[in-house]
C-alpha cells in the first residue's frame, strides 16, 4: 500500500486540516476515506494511503445534561434538558468551524447564548428534535446555517 505525502509543513491558505489536526490532536476524528485513510507519519507529515476520496464527515458527540458549556471539541452536542430555561453557553470557535446542537431528550427547555454571534442573540430549545447548525467566522462570530424547530431570538 503506497503512501503519498500531502504536506510537510502547513502554508498560509493551504491544507488547513493539517493545522487543525496538529492543534487538537484530533486525527482520530477525521472521516474514513473510501480508498485510504489520512495518517501522520513519524516525521509529522500528513499522508494518505492509496488514492483517498472523502466518504463522509463523522465526528464525536458531546452528551450535555442540563445547563452548561457547549464544547468546541466535538462536531455535535446532544442536549438533555432537565428543567426550564437552562442556560447554555458557546465560546468563540475557530474560523470555519461547524457545530450542531440537538435537543435530544426533552426534560424542559434550554437557551443557547454564544459569546460572539451575528444575526441572532439566543436560540431556545423547547422540544426534542430542535436543532441548530452553526458556523464560526472570526469576523462575524457564530452564524446560523440551519435551524429546525428552535426559536431564534
Amino acid at each position: 500500500m503506497a503512501s503519498t505525502i500531502l504536506a510537510k509543513k502547513p502554508t498560509p491558505g493551504a491544507l488547513k486540516i493539517y493545522a487543525l489536526i496538529r492543534k487538537f490532536d484530533a486525527l482520530r476524528y477525521l472521516p474514513k476515506l473510501a480508498y485510504g485513510i489520512l495518517q501522520m507519519d513519524s516525521a509529522g507529515s500528513l499522508i494518505a494511503t492509496d488514492q483517498p476520496t472523502v466518504a463522509g464527515l463523522v465526528g464525536t458527540v458531546q452528551r450535555l445534561t442540563g445547563a452548561g458549556a457547549v464544547n468546541l471539541t466535538t462536531l455535535t452536542t446532544a442536549l438533555t434538558s432537565t428543567g426550564s430555561s437552562q442556560a447554555l453557553t458557546l465560546a468563540d470557535g475557530v474560523d470555519g468551524q461547524l457545530k450542531t446542537i440537538v435537543h435530544d431528550v426533552d426534560g424542559g427547555s434550554a437557551i443557547l447564548t454564544p459569546t460572539t454571534k451575528t444575526g441572532f442573540t439566543t436560540m431556545t430549545f423547547t422540544n426534542a428534535g430542535d436543532t441548530i447548525f452553526l458556523q464560526y467566522f472570526t469576523t462575524r462570530g457564530w452564524m446560523i446555517v440551519g435551524n429546525r424547530g428552535g426559536t431564534v431570538g
